[in-house]
């Protein structure tokens, strides 16, 4: 089966936008975390390392920077890391999608038409 450029960059992009809303979903259950002011530091570490872990295999500098706060017990400080991250990728994802869109209509413009 052969695959388009257009189609493997539909692809990938979809890939991308699929693991930034992942990210995000990860991000959101940290913030969420860092504000449950019923956990203990230990049952807040026990919830919130497999979520950073996970959250590594994609972003290991963020990751790095949220494991450091970790270590200081600062949740405003891992909060604070986590809030910028989410803009980060909330602007990307828009990027992305606006770019994907236009991918598609341009491929769709490209397509020849029955006549």
């Amino acid at each position: 089966m052969n695959h388009t450029p257009e189609e493997d960059l539909t692809h990938h992009l979809k890939y991308h936008e699929e693991e930034l809303h992942t990210n995000l979903l990860i991000l959101n259950q940290l913030s969420e975390l860092c504000t449950n002011k019923n956990l203990t530091e230990k049952e807040f570490l026990k919830q919130a390392m497999p979520l950073i872990n996970t959250f590594s295999e994609s972003n290991p500098l963020v990751a790095k920077e949220i494991k450091e706060a970790l270590a200081k017990g600062d949740r405003l400080k891992i909060k604070s890391t986590i809030d910028k991250e989410k803009e980060a990728l909330i602007h990307t994802l828009s990027t992305e999608i606006k770019e994907h869109k236009g991918i598609n209509s341009q491929i769709n413009n490209d397509q020849p038409t029955d006549s």
